[in-house]
């Protein structure tokens, strides 16, 4: 069976304790790429994550063909964006992990 290839979006405290549990404790389980709106902090999340892909526009992340499942562990006021469009059947490409709600 092929590792789940997942994507990380948001970058942030929580967004890498997701990031790092599943790298550490899932072998199935691959990181792929990290998208966060801070370009710097994408680069130094995949950096330390083992991925080669960065995103700072989420639709970028989940358009990939290459990404079975998408985290998003995005802050409160932008996650209600990310999810209501992701959610949508049209635009449902993969799997998706909700940190909130």
């Amino acid at each position: 069976m092929e590792p789940v290839r997942i994507s990380l979006i948001g970058a942030g405290r929580a967004g890498m304790v997701h990031a790092r549990n599943i790298v550490q404790r899932i072998a199935k389980a691959r990181m792929v790429s990290v998208c966060d709106v801070n370009a710097e902090a994408a680069r130094a999340a995949a950096a330390e994550l083992g991925c080669t892909q960065i995103h700072t526009d989420y639709r970028a992340a989940v358009a990939d063909p290459q990404i079975d499942a998408v985290i998003i562990v995005s802050p409160t006021f932008r996650s209600e964006e990310h999810t209501s469009e992701l959610q949508s059947p049209c635009n449902l490409v993969c799997r998706l992990l909700l940190e909130k709600k």
